[in-house]
């Protein structure tokens, strides 16, 4: 998933369709049709993976609601949603759906995946202009990932809080950050997360034609 190799997961996912039914585990069908909506997500067939996802909502409604497995399955297909909003450019859905499983995460004291979860918030946070709510939800992310030693996405958060902390005219930490995203982006080469530091490298090499000071 990370590195798109999306050959290699629809053959993956189809295996795990076949364990799933064999084992009649409503979980793990639900588990691989989420893997499944996601495929289609990078293949751009947006409504499939919109219904595989409700389809996986539905399935661990059906299972008991106060465990651990199902809140965090739960708030990642609404994380799936928001990007689907996102992509659709229906920003206020997105971080309606990333809070979502925010907040979910939260009220249960759940913090694998949240980190992910406030960085995509911050994300459209930033692109909407809500620059405070933004430096928030990133603060909020890096704070988990100082406590972890590596999570997919970190390279996302850092790359963006260069971007704020310059727009406050903190250039000391914004440079710090700026070398941290590049640093930890360069463990894994996942695209986005090496796309994300190159559009915020440009943005603000951009911005320093413009700004002596910077």
């Amino acid at each position: 998933i990370q590195t798109n190799c999306t050959d290699m997961m629809l053959k993956y996912i189809n295996y795990g369709y076949e364990l799933a039914e064999e084992q009649k585990s409503s979980v793990n069908i639900g588990i691989f049709k989420r893997y499944d909506a996601i495929y289609n997500i990078m293949t751009g067939d947006n409504i499939t993976a919109e219904n595989l996802i409700n389809e996986c909502l539905d399935l661990f409604s059906h299972t008991a609601r106060s465990s651990n497995q199902y809140v965090l399955h739960t708030a990642a297909c609404y994380d799936d949603i928001g990007e689907i909003k996102k992509i659709r450019g229906e920003l206020t859905e997105a971080l309606s759906y990333y809070e979502k499983a925010i907040n979910l995460c939260e009220q249960k004291n759940i913090w694998i995946s949240i980190s992910l979860f406030y960085t995509h918030a911050g994300e459209i946070a930033y692109w909407t202009d809500k620059y405070d709510l933004a430096k928030k939800y990133f603060e909020k992310a890096l704070d988990v990932y100082n406590r972890i030693k590596y999570n997919a996405e970190q390279p996302v958060a850092e790359a963006y809080m260069s971007l704020i902390l310059t727009k406050e005219a903190n250039y000391k930490q914004a440079l710090k950050y700026l070398l941290k995203a590049d640093k930890n982006a360069s463990i894994l080469k996942i695209p986005k997360e090496l796309g994300t530091v190159l559009r915020v490298k440009c943005e603000l090499r951009y911005n320093m034609e413009n700004n002596p000071e910077l």
